[in-house]
Formats: C-alpha cells, structure tokens, sequence
C-alpha cells in the first residue's frame, strides 16, 4: 500500500521565511521593504510641510512633494518585482536618500531657520528649481503675432518654416527682459550675472578656415542655455500680488510658524532657565532663532526684489519690465548720511596728499 503524499500545507509552520531586506544604506532605520521606507518618508513630508509660515508655501510644497512621488511611483513598482534589475534597486535608494534630505530641509525651514526657509520661498515662488523652468519655458511659447492666422494656407506656413534659420532667435518679449535685467541685476539674485545679450562667434577656427555651421549652432546653443540659467522669469500677477501683501502688511498679518500645542500636563519646575538664561548659558543653539517682523519682510522682500513684472504697453505696443525695489537701504544705495554733530569733527581737516606711484618702468630707468 502507497503512501499517501503529505499536503505541504502542513509544512507551512515550520517553512523558513524570507528574509526582510534592509534599509538603505546610510540610513539607521529598523528593518522594512522598500515600499514602507518610502511611504514613511512621504507621510512625515507632508507633516514637515504643514509646519511651514504661509499658505502658499505649505500648498506649494504639498504638491510638489505629491507630484514627485507620483513620478517615480512606476519606478517603484518595477523595483520591488521579484524579476527586476538590481539597478532599480540602487536608483530607488537614490531616490530615497534624496528625499530624506529634503525632508530635513523642511523641518530645518518649518523651525524658523533663514537659509532653508529662504530655499523653500525661492523654490515656491519660481526663483530656482523646477518652477523657474516651468516659466521660462512659458516664455519661449511663440506670441499670438507669430501664430499663423485662420486664413494663412498649408504650403504659404511650411515654406515661411524652411525659409527660419536652423539658430534660435528670442521674441521681442524674451529680449526685452534679457536687456532688462542686464542692465539692472538684483541685489539678492542667486544667480550669475548676464554680461552678453547675443552671442558672439569667430569667424574662423582654429586653422584659420571659415567657422563650420555646425560649431557655430552647438556655441549658440550653449550660449542660450548658459543664459537662460540665469534669467529671472516674471511671475504671475496673483503670485507677485500675494508678495507685495505680505511685505507691505502690518506685524500682525506676516507669516508665522505654526507651532506645537504643548501639553498642560507638562511640569514646570522653579531651577528650570528662563529665556534670559538660556540664552546666555554655552548650551543656547544659535540656530534656533526667531525671526523678528523686520527679518519676515527682509526675507519676503529679496523674493519680490528677484521678481520682475512684464506688462504691453498700449500707446507704444512695447513691453515694459519693472523690477520692485530691493528690501534694505544699504543695498538699493541710500546709506546714512552723517549728522552735524559728527560733521564738527572733521571741520578744518585736509586729507593727506598721496605720492605719485612709480611705475615699473620709471624703475628699470638709470639715473645719469
């Protein structure tokens, strides 16, 4: 008589599991796939955001924080197939590490710290990262005059393209802002400066021969991504208008970190340091300071003084570019003037005269 096969079902209990994959490296956090990891970092994101002064910041950042997640999310099913490359793996960890990072970046901003709060407005309001390329790319948009009319035949539009050349030429629009902030370059922009508005080509190579096509539209084309690395685009009205709002506001209506409700349960005892004290004391973080009301619209006024506004002018159909002033006096050139008390100490006084410099080659001469 056969035996009958046994279920492996009941070899279940006692089958040996398989073993939980660690956390990415360079991170001390318990033992989890990497789904949970992920979605660990996500939730405590959207917390850190909503810690933040402003509305628009913590919105701006919410959605942000949203779509980046949702971009990588099929990157993040492929990795957790069982039949996947070990470098989705590698790229996912990436990804990981680089949210961890922005995560304390937010929390750094949500405390009240000036650099990363000044990071997170920069990057809310376009002035860098994805929402700076986001309207600079608006402005490439070809403008309602170059939009062939309803009238315009197929043949008559494809031969106008042929005729373009292949190099790409700004509207009147994009240079008007170019030259505009060329000649007027903000204070607390934190980027280059523009020095040229077209670009300048030899016309001949290194052999002496005339510059081939080819090397001259691969220098225009650096010489164009070069510049738009460094252009400051409008922003919309309603953007711009929220900013004027918060500068020009009372105290009361500035921003203001939202801060943890403590427990009343909480003991209070009579050797614990007051403010006074604890500022003074070594163990005083210097990081962990308040911005004061001046500070808020100092911080909120080097946004605005980045943010140009664009309008057409309708008696000479031209665009027009105006740049808000700057938030300090000593950078818009308005330094304190002396009183007359300080003014009578200088009364009478002649400053020295400097001896002319001897040039190298009033040295090399021999006196006779």
């Amino acid at each position: 008589m056969s035996r009958l096969p046994t279920p492996a079902s009941t070899f279940l209990r006692w089958a040996p599991k398989p073993p939980v994959p660690a956390a990415p490296e360079g991170l001390k956090y318990a033992p989890c796939t990497l789904p949970q990891y992920a979605i660990h970092i996500f939730r405590h994101t959207l917390r850190a955001a909503s810690y933040l002064p402003e509305p628009y910041l913590r919105a701006s950042v919410k959605n942000k924080v949203c779509e980046s997640f949702r971009r990588r999310r099929t990157k993040l099913r492929r990795a957790t197939e069982p039949a996947s490359h070990v470098d989705s793996h590698q790229r996912l960890k990436k990804y990981i590490v680089t949210a961890r990072n922005e995560l304390n970046v937010l929390r750094r901003a949500a405390l009240g710290q000036k650099e990363p709060l000044e990071k997170v407005i920069n990057d809310a309001y376009g002035r860098t990262g994805r929402p700076r390329r986001f309207l600079v790319a608006n402005l490439l948009k070809e403008d309602e005059a170059c939009i062939p009319s309803p009238d315009t035949t197929l043949e008559t539009y494809i031969t106008s393209i042929v005729e373009k050349p292949r190099s790409f030429e700004p509207s009147e629009k994009l240079q008007t802002l170019i030259a505009s902030q060329q000649r007027s370059h903000p204070f607390y922009s934190q980027r280059k400066k523009i020095r040229n508005i077209s670009p300048t080509l030899p016309k001949t190579n290194l052999w002496g021969r005339p510059l081939p096509r080819k090397l001259a539209d691969s220098k225009k084309a650096r010489f164009w991504s070069d510049l738009f690395d460094r252009l400051l685009p409008p922003l919309p009205t309603h953007e711009s208008s929220r900013l004027k709002a918060i500068c020009n506001s009372s105290p009361d209506l500035l921003p203001r970190r939202a801060r943890r409700i403590k427990s009343l349960a909480a003991e209070h005892k009579a050797s614990d340091k007051t403010k006074a004290e604890e500022r003074e004391s070594l163990e005083y973080d210097q990081k962990k300071f308040r911005l004061s009301t001046r500070g808020w619209k100092r911080l909120w006024g080097s946004v605005l003084a980045q943010s140009p506004e664009m309008e057409l002018s309708e008696d000479s159909k031209k665009w027009v570019v105006t740049w808000p002033p700057v938030a300090a006096n000593a950078q818009a050139g308005k330094v304190t003037q002396p009183a007359a008390r300080d003014r009578e100490l200088f009364i009478g006084f002649q400053p020295p005269i400097e001896a002319p410099k001897k040039t190298k080659r009033a040295l090399n001469t021999v006196q006779p």
